[in-house]
């Protein structure tokens, strides 16, 4: 019998959790998929993950965290399997020895980083699933847009106009000059609506429950562990130092709380235009059904709102967009995308107004 065969404990229940992330959300990462698997057959690993327990995501936290000193340099063979900091990383061998060696041995840094620090999924990858859907919104409302990041962390995705852009065979878009070149393949039978010039933005602010400080080394780090530890990942670390040199505002607090009042102080000229990836799958149900269901219903009888969620819906990665124009809540989902941005698949079909030059 395995620990997730056990009976109704928290840890069985971690394990079991580690085991479905690694049966789930690994599959393109065959690294995390044996630790996770590993991780929830090993006790004490267990009791070091079991410091967040009662935090989102604790089973992703853990590995990032080990991800985390790794990426700190340590002299330890388990550095030999994460590409990010090797050139070859191990491909035969079993990684859990090392792994399993490397926890116990950093068991306090560990326990401290699970204490102290949360989910940060903040990629650069995931504006290439942004940057069209904005395009799609400011076609829908026809005026410039407020921009109010929900999860900004650090607010990489409200640079969404600072990164390069290649979309399938040849669509182009963004500042050809960026160091942060995003490439996302395009599949299916529709091209995204790639706009030729940026979404006109005229305010951009960020709410998060634990703002991350992209100027502090160690929260630097920390953004870069949440990065692929299969490869190195310049596009994450260049667009870590554009945030650094001008970082946006982001407010801490729970959104469910303060979205409103974030919104009331945005310009009354522009639609708020409400964004969030990878976040609302972090809130605890009761927060989910508030935001929808009044939160962002009472902010759209007081002025035009829009919500483009780059989310994970059930199992399946979506963009969805939902706009309450003159009180009128209406939506459609535009596309379904790789976790973080790698293919896109339009399903909304060109946009008027925006240049589709796959077309």
């Amino acid at each position: 019998m395995t620990l997730a065969d056990r009976p109704e404990d928290p840890i069985s229940q971690l394990a079991r959790a580690f085991d479905a992330y690694a049966d789930v959300e690994c599959r393109e990462n065959a690294l995390y998929r044996r630790l996770a698997h590993g991780v929830a057959e090993d006790p004490d690993l267990l009791d070091i993950a079991a410091v967040a327990i009662d935090k989102s995501r604790p089973w992703h936290l853990f590995l990032v965290a080990v991800h985390y000193l790794v990426l700190g340099g340590p002299h330890h063979p388990l550095t030999s399997w994460y590409g990010s900091v090797t050139r070859v990383p191990e491909a035969e061998a079993d990684p859990m020895p090392a792994f399993r060696d490397f926890c116990l041995e950093h068991a306090s840094e560990l326990r401290e980083l699970l204490a102290t620090r949360t989910v940060q999924t903040n990629t650069v990858g995931r504006c290439a699933v942004l940057l069209p859907g904005l395009a799609v919104a400011l076609d829908t409302v026809r005026r410039p847009l407020a921009l109010v990041d929900v999860g900004a962390s650090a607010g990489l995705n409200l640079l969404f106009d600072r990164f390069y852009y290649r979309y399938g065979d040849g669509q182009e878009a963004g500042n050809k000059a960026s160091p942060v070149r995003i490439s996302c393949q395009v599949i299916g039978s529709h091209h995204p609506p790639v706009p030729t010039t940026a979404p006109t933005v005229v305010s951009r602010v960020g709410i998060d429950l634990a703002p991350i400080d992209p100027r502090d080394p160690g929260s630097a780090r920390w953004l870069l562990a949440f990065a692929n530890p299969n490869t190195r990942n310049p596009n994450q670390g260049q667009g870590i130092a554009l945030l650094s040199a001008d970082p946006p505002e982001v407010v801490q607090g729970d959104a469910v709380e303060i979205l409103p009042d974030v919104v009331d102080s945005l310009p009354q000229e522009a639609v708020a235009c409400v964004h969030s990836a990878y976040t609302f799958h972090h809130f605890p149900p009761e927060a989910q059904r508030r935001f929808l269901d009044e939160v962002l219903p009472a902010i759209g009888t007081r002025r035009d709102l829009v919500w483009l969620a780059v989310e994970r819906f059930d199992e399946f990665p979506r963009l969805q967009l939902l706009t309450w124009l003159d009180g009128r809540r209406s939506g459609r989902v535009l596309a379904r995308h790789h976790p973080v941005g790698a293919w896109i698949e339009w399903l909304d079909g060109p946009s008027a107004g925006w240049t589709d030059q796959g077309s």
